[in-house]
């Protein structure tokens, strides 16, 4: 495994990758309903993947160069903004090597982010805690999540 800068060249795998992680990791967590407003399968990929050129962002892939997962981070705020994992990834480490290069990057000497039910427990064994429930809307449909913070 390795983890580069992200390229354009991932925009639908990275895609693919986020409905996935959405979809089939956190459906015990999240209805139906709510998993559709999260990760609505009629978005247009390019357009999605725009936010990972605004920021600091990486990605983890195998020695095929198969996309394991993703990340991005607003430098200057220290806000973690994405962190996911293929599903068939998750607990092989792709997650904490992402997560530890991301947070390498902020100039806050913190990292923030928003977790989701499903992430909170691998943010938590990564040394964040949590601040705050919060809600998000996505598509007139509410998603609960967590405001964690790990000072560095």
């Amino acid at each position: 495994m390795r983890v580069t800068r992200f390229q354009s060249s991932f925009e639908g795998e990275a895609f693919s990758l986020f409905c996935r992680a959405v979809h089939e990791s956190c459906r015990a967590d999240y209805s139906l309903a709510q998993l559709d407003a999260w990760a609505p399968q009629d978005t247009d990929p390019h357009s999605w993947c725009s936010v990972f050129y605004d920021k600091y962002s990486l990605a983890a892939v195998d020695d095929d160069g198969v996309l394991l997962g993703f990340g991005n981070i607003d430098e200057a705020e220290g806000y973690l903004d994405m962190l996911y994992v293929a599903p068939e990834a998750q607990g092989r480490g792709a997650g904490k090597i992402l997560l530890r290069a991301l947070e390498a990057r902020s100039q806050k000497g913190f990292v923030t982010t928003f977790s989701s039910d499903t992430a909170r427990p691998f943010f938590i064994r990564m040394g964040y805690s949590t601040v705050a429930e919060d809600m998000a809307e996505r598509r007139g449909v509410l998603l609960r999540r967590w405001r964690m913070e790990r000072q560095l």
